[in-house]
């Protein structure tokens, strides 16, 4: 199939073709897969994710968690954002994988960890990240900001009176 069409701004002509090749509006996370790539993050992965499956079918944990990672990094903010990169099959090419996890899958993966796994998972995970930085004689800090979260309402459950920018005393 071939169409033709006008540029909005110039005027000068634009010819439309089909192709099977496969696209993905999210070209720029190539350099951050292969950054996490170029330090053997997905290998690290597969060695300390202490979940598995006995489906043959399942998607193995490590490629659900790399997933929820870049649907994090591509823009989701709840698990059932996730689903979007589901049909992206030019992002399931750049991450290796034959299919997408759905939310539920996802979210099925972290409910599988209870306070074991996360210390089984997360203590060889952040040595190996701490090894990668350089030496300092003066050592390394983390500085973490905390986040507000507003509420607004007379009566918002489990929510505590107390310091919001949002809203004012009155």
């Amino acid at each position: 199939m071939e169409a033709e069409g006008t540029r909005i701004f110039g005027g000068q002509k634009v010819v439309l073709k089909e192709t099977d090749t496969a696209l993905t509006p999210f070209g720029g996370m190539v350099v951050f897969l292969e950054f996490l790539n170029k330090i053997g993050f997905g290998k690290k992965v597969i060695e300390c994710i202490p979940v598995t499956h006995r489906s043959p079918n399942s998607i193995p944990p490590a490629q659900t968690f790399v997933a929820f990672l870049v649907s994090v990094a591509a823009g989701a903010r709840r698990f059932a954002q996730t689903s979007r990169l589901r049909g992206d099959r030019a992002l399931h090419g750049l991450l290796g994988i034959d299919r997408f996890p759905s939310d539920d899958t996802i979210r099925n993966l972290f409910l599988r960890f209870g306070m074991g796994e996360v210390q089984r998972f997360f203590e060889p995970m952040t040595e190996w990240m701490m090894e990668r930085l350089p030496q300092r004689s003066e050592g390394h800090s983390l500085d973490l900001d905390s986040t507000v979260f507003q509420r607004h309402g007379q009566q918002q459950e489990g929510a505590l009176k107390g310091y919001n920018p949002g809203v004012r005393d009155g």
